[in-house]
């Protein structure tokens, strides 16, 4: 005879996973907007970058392909794929106002973001801030998707 659980047992389990869920419900912010920025903490690379840009008119700069910037992207944002950023470097220095202006580089995982910010360190730029991944902005009402400009 195999061990099975009792009626209650397993109706008790079942009452703590209906507990878990209505807590983990309960716990959404129902004053949390579009509009508001994600929490992030004062001094983390997402708020550096954010405030870089719309504080102290830093360049974003989108390394992405072509393609999928035209999908989507931040708002007043440049791009200039990875691939062919060593030979804009010029380019992304007229942009910025010079190498000594600050820069802020995100792709679509981190990954490109971070060679990115490589080749720009290496090439003379003194501030480049890596946001990592595009989703990693703290405003989603200022991602552009499709055709928006």
């Amino acid at each position: 005879m195999t061990d099975r659980p009792s009626l209650p047992a397993v109706t008790t389990r079942w009452s703590y996973v209906a507990v878990l869920l209505a807590a983990v419900a309960c716990a959404r912010d129902p004053q949390r907007t579009d509009e508001s920025p994600a929490p992030t903490a004062e001094g983390s690379p997402t708020r550096l970058a954010y405030d870089a840009v719309r504080k102290d008119g830093a360049l974003l700069l989108d390394v992405r392909t072509r393609q999928e910037f035209e999908s989507e992207r931040i708002d007043g944002a440049h791009n200039i794929p990875v691939d062919e950023l060593g030979g804009r470097l010029a380019e992304v220095a007229d942009l910025a106002h010079g190498r000594d202006k600050p820069v802020v580089v995100h792709c679509s995982s981190g990954v490109r973001s971070a060679r990115a910010k490589q080749t720009l360190v290496g090439d003379g730029f003194r501030s480049v801030i890596d946001l990592g991944a595009l989703r990693d902005w703290p405003y989603p009402t200022e991602i552009l998707r499709g055709g928006a400009r």
